[in-house]
């Protein structure tokens, strides 16, 4: 039987750990370098910034070697969290669970990411809020900025940040409903 953490993350405080997305990762080795640097630091002063071990693949695929010094550089900032056994189970129990409510959930490491959060009750910091679906994950309401503004080439743009959390309550009643 999966367990699920004891603690309870306190709506509205910023919590111990956040777990980064790697596409707010690459965006840091790019375009919204400088930005998503900015908002890293911001969130440093009351949380620390994690990865799983799967972005590290995700960001280090097909780097060329200028690119690898890089991006090691930036996930060097960061503590991780490893892939074990039970991630593995939960992130394939995830899996099931959205096929299952007939939703998209991102990639599998979207669902490593995810099963991640459930099990270290780390939100999810990412600009793909649509792969971790609702009733899943819900939106944090903490006090962190959520628009970040970018140049690009001429043009100014923005991007939204999604601070998501499990709601293990729907993940447990879905568990307990299963076929």
């Amino acid at each position: 039987m999966l367990k699920f953490p004891d603690e309870k993350i306190i709506r509205g405080c910023p919590p111990k750990f956040l777990l980064f997305d790697s596409c707010l990762l690459q965006n840091m080795c790019g375009k919204m370098g400088r930005e998503i640097g900015d908002l890293l630091a911001l969130i440093q002063t009351e949380s620390t910034p994690r990865i799983s071990d799967y972005s590290i693949y995700e960001l280090l695929r097909g780097a060329n070697r200028e690119n690898n010094i890089k991006i090691t550089g930036i996930l060097n900032k960061f503590q991780r969290y490893r892939i074990t056994a039970e991630v593995l189970v939960v992130a394939s129990l995830l899996d099931t669970l959205y096929r299952e409510e007939k939703m998209e959930g991102g990639d599998y490491g979207d669902k490593i990411l995810a099963a991640t959060s459930v099990l270290t009750q780390a939100p999810i910091v990412t600009q793909n809020g649509q792969h971790f679906p609702r009733p899943f994950f819900d939106e944090m309401n903490i006090n962190f900025c959520k628009k970040t503004i970018f140049e690009y080439g001429n043009k100014r743009k923005h991007t939204i940040i999604h601070f998501l959390e499990p709601d293990y309550k729907a993940i447990k009643q879905k568990i307990k409903l299963r076929k």
